[in-house]
């Protein structure tokens, strides 16, 4: 298992040579984080290009929505292709499975999906 944090373009190099070695490979890969802020007016057309703009991002790390709702922030939260959401400045949770979508990595860390990510299956028949 081949495990890398930093840039899109250094994260080329570990991905190909895992690739080429057959290794599984955790890639988090740097790149614009959304950020959502959401003031409970009638911004329909902007959220929905907010989170459009997001949505275009070669990279889907990490994102943030605030609303006067948590149900509200929880729609938009839905639409936005990233690995983890905070809502109204929620607290990271270190239990929770790390990682983003698209280039920002392939993966996750932390959490009992992260245990899985290093290991290796054997099927024994006797």
């Amino acid at each position: 298992m081949v495990s890398f944090t930093g840039s899109l373009q250094a994260g080329r190099c570990p991905a190909s040579v895992a690739g080429d070695g057959i290794k599984k490979v955790y890639l988090e890969l740097g790149g614009k984080s959304a950020f959502v802020v959401l003031d409970d007016a009638l911004f329909d057309k902007a959220i929905a290009a907010g989170v459009n703009n997001a949505n275009d991002s070669r990279c889907g790390l990490a994102g943030g929505v605030w609303a006067g709702t948590p149900e509200r922030a929880l729609n938009v939260a839905k639409q936005l292709r990233t690995g983890q959401v905070d809502i109204n400045g929620g607290r990271f949770n270190v239990l929770a499975p790390f990682g983003g979508y698209e280039k920002s990595g392939i993966g996750r860390e932390i959490g009992p999906l992260a245990l899985e990510e290093f290991c290796q299956l054997k099927s024994i028949q006797r």
